[in-house]
């Protein structure tokens, strides 16, 4: 399984599913994951607390969980990228907006949406 961290309410996510948007950035044509096979909740929402969230001066607001599969089906590859461990980017777009776009609602698509939980005040 590969997680993705979403930061945008309404333009990376809805109340019930990943959009196109999440996997979309056309500054950089890679698209960060990490590897979260075999991986508990509370692990993985650290990852992005940690190494991510601070990166983007944003709270993690939910992830998108996909499955590797759906990176091969869609015709890009996984390039591994430590450091932080387990972090790989989605690698093999083109140059072509539209042909971005048809891949990025491939992989959301086939994510599924996992809410961050509330922590107790």
């Amino acid at each position: 399984m590969l997680t993705r961290f979403l930061f945008t309410k309404g333009s990376d996510f809805n109340a019930s599913r990943v959009k196109a948007a999440a996997f979309i950035d056309f500054r950089d044509p890679r698209v960060s994951v990490f590897d979260s096979t075999d991986t508990n909740d509370a692990e993985i929402w650290h990852w992005g607390d940690e190494h991510v969230a601070p990166l983007r001066n944003k709270p993690v607001l939910a992830r998108a969980d996909l499955p590797h599969a759906a990176v091969e089906a869609a015709g890009l590859n996984l390039v591994l990228d430590e450091p932080p461990p387990r972090h790989y980017n989605i690698c093999g777009f083109s140059d072509d907006k539209s042909a971005i776009m048809l891949l990025a609602q491939k992989l959301a698509d086939a994510s599924t949406l996992i809410p961050k939980p509330v922590e107790p005040a």
